[in-house]
């Protein structure tokens, strides 16, 4: 998923065979590589923040579908959600507080780490069960789209990205 530039790639191999959920894992994608190009740390805060609220719409989405689709795993699933916002929380918490070992290289790293092994594994695991229910394009569309220029900071709020 890496380039050499460190950023990570989209390919056909993320999909999990909904339109929407892809669209929002591509989303997310390119929020973990504006953490990259996050100048200040007033930057690094917008994107982490954008990339969190982000996050947290797309797992309502998925877990929306994977309940219309009787995925038996969603209760394992859902807590895989709520422990990687717990432990973002938590870098975010001490990369507030100045701790030297979580920079921003750290929190891109384990953002990216983590939405690599979970849409690889996590995700591929629905994939079947979505593909073959016929209730899953009209729950995730059922959330709409998210605009990000509702989740960014506007002028005077801090820097977009």
């Amino acid at each position: 998923m890496k380039t050499p530039e460190s950023r990570i790639e989209w390919s056909d191999a993320l999909s999990v065979g909904v339109s929407q959920l892809d669209r929002d894992h591509q989303i997310i994608i390119d929020l973990i590589n504006r953490l990259d190009r996050a100048e200040t740390e007033s930057d690094l805060t917008d994107v982490l923040n954008t990339l969190l609220a982000y996050t947290e719409y797309h797992f309502y989405r998925e877990e929306r579908v994977m309940e219309v689709c009787d995925y038996p795993e969603l209760e394992a699933h859902r807590q895989e959600h709520v422990q990687l916002a717990e432990d973002v929380a938590e870098l975010q918490r001490r990369h507030g507080e100045g701790d030297p070992g979580v920079t921003a290289h750290v929190l891109r790293d384990f953002v990216a780490n983590w939405l690599a092994h979970h849409i690889l594994l996590e995700d591929m695991a629905y994939k079947p069960y979505a593909i073959k229910c016929r209730e899953t394009h009209g729950a995730a569309a059922s959330f709409g789209e998210l605009d990000l220029e509702d989740l960014e900071p506007g002028p005077g709020d801090g820097s977009k990205i």
